[in-house]
This record gives structure tokens, sequence and C-alpha cells, in this order.
């Protein structure tokens, strides 16, 4: 993990997961991210629910909320997932891998 020039915190890769459900629809969302951007959010929702969902299940409920939109559902996944990305460096790699992606989706 380390050598990247950009590092996400926890907050923003849970914030980027969850970006879909937090906007009112589809449309804006392709208005401020690439179709491949987009592609990569999916995946890395994928990725935390199977890391996340193994440790808790106070985790898979937060998941489930946070997939409804509910932004304090957000800030719980993206604590669990602050633990677990600094007891899994393979896991963080691979979130910030897919959180550059994303990044690099944005549309200005």
């Amino acid at each position: 993990m380390t050598g990247s020039a950009t590092l996400f915190t926890a907050n923003a890769i849970a914030y980027f997961a969850f970006q879909a459900f937090l906007e009112a629809g589809g449309d804006i969302l392709s208005n401020k991210f690439t179709a491949h951007a987009i592609e990569k959010m999916d995946e890395l929702r994928d990725a935390l629910w199977v890391q996340l969902t193994e440790k808790s299940a106070t985790a898979e409920s937060a998941l489930t909320q946070a997939n409804a939109g509910d932004e304090q559902a957000i800030r719980i996944v993206a604590n669990f997932l602050d633990v677990e990305m600094m007891m899994d460096e393979t896991f963080a790699a691979k979130l910030q891998q897919l959180a550059l992606e994303i990044n690099a989706g944005k549309i200005r």
C-alpha cells in the first residue's frame, strides 16, 4: 500500500462504494462519474460485502442499511472498514486501487 501517491481513508472508500445509493438517480451519478468508475463502485461494494459480512452481524446490518442510502450506516461501515484495512494489508491495497480507479473516473 505504500508508494501510492493518493491514499484514501476508509470513510472516502465507503462513500465511493455507496455513492450510487446516495444520489437521487442514475442519471445524476452518470453525470459525475464515467461508466468504468460506476462499475468499479459496484466491485468495491461487493468487496466490502464479502469481507465485512464475515466479521459480524452488525457489519452486515450496516451494509444493508448503507445499500438503502443511510448515511449513518455508511459511517458505521467506514468504522468497520478502517479496522479491517489495518488488519489486512492485501484487502486494503485492493480497496485503494479500486478507489483510485473510481476517483480517476470523476467527471469534472
